[in-house]
């Protein structure tokens, strides 16, 4: 399985999945659904790129690559 940017950007920083959880208040069950690359709400994918300090293009772009496929 190819790693997702959310994945990556959490491993790069050393944030955990429950810390991810609590600062975002995303639930951690969500967060694991989007770390294996499934879709959800644009809401938290911007509070989530925000949090990680990157562009929401950036951390959709993978998911809009594999939806065009």
């Amino acid at each position: 399985m190819r790693e997702t940017k959310l994945r990556e950007m959490l491993r790069q920083r050393k944030i955990t999945i429950r810390k991810c959880s609590e600062d975002t208040g995303i639930s951690y069950r969500t967060l694991i659904r989007y770390l294996n690359g499934e879709d959800g709400r644009m809401e938290n994918f911007r509070v989530l790129s925000e949090y990680l300090g990157i562009g929401l293009d950036e951390l959709l772009a993978e998911r809009t690559m594999l939806a065009g496929r």
